[in-house]
């Protein structure tokens, strides 16, 4: 009796029983991978992958800047700059590419005070032309709200489908499709609540199996089916990260993620460090070693 009741505490002591433990989350350094031109791009508020250039990719800034798209290399390096006509920037947040265009999302509204929204379409330029000509949208879609009016910062297109997430510290953030238009304005529909918050960048990888969403202090990877409805056969990555100023945009670049900050800062993730929800610290201490 004596040497059962030792084995059964030495089994409780060593965990035995309980499962196995969860690996130790690896913490590492968040260092930035290039810089942008902040004397030209002054709030980069949205990036993309050029669909058409490689190593090229696409951003703009927020509010009170110039109607303008940069082509940028993954470092930050400034290729060209685009000037757009017919698109004020109004509030531009976000960007995607795809279908050989790039969409622009004046989806913007901090205050509510907006009862509707406005996405553009752009074909792709080539910011390797000699000279750079100004470009105009080649589609306009304007939006209004099933309800009360928000704002949002981030913006996904899957072929032909356009979607918007709303941004919100509260448990109402989700993504919503625009549906047809109803008297000349699209309406939005409420597709999936997400978990994660105050989103201010989104992508849609390749494959269109992940969606990708950034804040201040997260990078989220939801896996996601053709609708955008989230997948159950895998869980959802989250990568914890330190407040580098104001992260307003992320992409994929193959599986990695790249960030860009309204400051100037470029960020890049890898994907291993996605499957292993590393968590990253502005600086490591002695015991993280």
């Amino acid at each position: 009796m004596i040497c059962q009741l030792g084995a059964v505490l030495l089994s409780v002591c060593m965990g035995v029983g309980d499962g196995p433990r969860p690996a130790p989350v690896a913490i590492k350094e968040f260092r930035p991978v290039g810089r942008l031109d902040t004397k030209v791009i002054r709030e980069s508020s949205g990036i993309g992958q050029s669909g058409k250039h490689p190593g090229v990719f696409w951003t703009h800034s927020d509010s009170g800047n110039p109607a303008a798209l940069y082509a940028i290399k993954a470092d930050g390096e400034l290729l060209a700059t685009i000037p757009v006509t017919g698109a004020p920037n109004l509030d531009w947040e976000d960007l995607a590419v795809a279908n050989g265009c790039i969409y622009v999302g004046d989806i913007g509204n901090n205050y509510g005070w907006l009862r509707g929204r406005i996405i553009y379409r752009f074909t792709e330029p080539d910011p390797h032309a000699n000279p750079i000509k100004p470009i105009a949208p080649t589609a306009t879609y304007r939006y209004v709200y099933p309800d009360k009016p928000f704002d949002a910062e981030a913006l996904v297109v899957r072929g032909e489908d356009l979607f918007v997430i709303r941004k919100t510290g509260g448990k109402d953030s989700a993504i919503y499709h625009l549906s047809p238009a109803t008297e000349g304005r699209m309406q939005l529909a409420r597709i999936q609540s997400l978990q994660a918050r105050w989103i201010t960048g989104a992508d849609l990888s390749k494959d269109g199996r992940y969606l990708v969403t950034a804040s201040a202090y997260q990078v989220v990877r939801h896996p996601v089916n053709a609708d955008l409805t989230l997948r159950e056969d895998e869980p959802i990555r989250t990568v914890r990260i330190p407040r580098v100023g104001e992260l307003e945009a992320c992409c994929f670049d193959g599986d990695d993620v790249l960030l860009t900050t309204e400051q100037g800062g470029v960020y890049r993730i890898p994907a291993s460090d996605i499957e292993e929800q590393t968590r990253f610290v502005t600086r490591l201490s002695k015991t993280d070693h």
